[in-house]
């Protein structure tokens, strides 16, 4: 009888933790000469997976072509409704950009920051929450370079994401 209730509890702490823990994406997209893309998967705070992806812009560019010519009928996001279980818990986007004359430096810097600013509003639009979002352009007068850097942290429930995991395999 005592190993039967301490399997019970077991069993309800197991969907508990399943259903409300919270499943972390922490995402950072680094450009500088390279791109190196890093996804790391956390529940309860512990990594269960990190992964590091570094293209040369080429070849970045390439995947994103062949990535335009698939089929449409794929549709690999996951819907509106679906989203709306994905919370963005912080968004930082550090970019410095300098180019040889510093009147187009500075063009270039209020049309950086202007697009920065449409692409968060647009992502707090489609997701839930945006929580922590920072955003910086950093100006560099009279060098030419362009380095940005974009960490952004998803979390969701555990139990959303294998229900939308299941969902998007049985459709498949």
């Amino acid at each position: 009888m005592f190993i039967l209730l301490i399997s019970l509890a077991l069993l309800i702490i197991f969907l508990f933790i399943i259903i409300y823990a919270p499943f972390y994406v922490d995402i950072s997209i680094d450009i500088a000469d390279k791109v190196i893309i890093k996804k790391t998967y956390k529940c309860l705070a512990i990594s269960l997976y990190s992964k590091s992806d570094v293209y040369m812009p080429e070849q970045l560019l390439d995947k994103l072509l062949q990535f335009s010519n698939t089929k449409k009928e794929i549709n690999i996001f996951p819907r509106l409704s679906q989203m709306r279980q994905i919370k963005c818990q912080t968004l930082n986007w550090m970019t410095t950009i300098g180019l040889h004359q510093a009147d187009h430096t500075a063009i270039f810097v209020g049309l950086l920051i202007s697009c920065k600013s449409l692409i968060i509003t647009g992502f707090s639009e489609y997701f839930d929450a945006v929580n922590g979002v920072n955003y910086v352009v950093k100006p560099i007068y009279n060098h030419a370079m362009f380095h940005s850097h974009c960490q952004c942290m998803f979390s969701m429930r555990l139990g959303h994401a294998i229900h939308m995991y299941f969902r998007r395999s049985n459709s498949n």
